[in-house]
């Protein structure tokens, strides 16, 4: 089930939903879930980079993947 990472504008709290995509599209996307900390109907959708590992990553001396950025924080 995807995964939908929020973050509060009044306590800046980060909070993730598990919702199925049918779900997100009739529902949350038109309407803002309220932050579990303080409850405030203020909250935005966050930037969660995917962290997916490459056949390389796998292998001695490869690179592994990983989130840079805001890192699923709010900005």
């Amino acid at each position: 089930m995807p995964r939908y990472d929020y973050c509060c504008e009044e306590c800046f709290e980060t909070f993730e939903l598990r919702a199925s995509m049918a779900k997100y599209k009739g529902y949350l996307k038109s309407h803002r879930p309220r932050c579990p900390q303080c409850g405030s109907p203020k909250t935005l959708r966050a930037f969660s980079p995917v962290n997916i590992l490459s056949p390389k990553a796998k292998q001695p001396g490869g690179a592994a993947g990983g989130g840079c950025c805001a890192g699923g924080r709010c900005v």
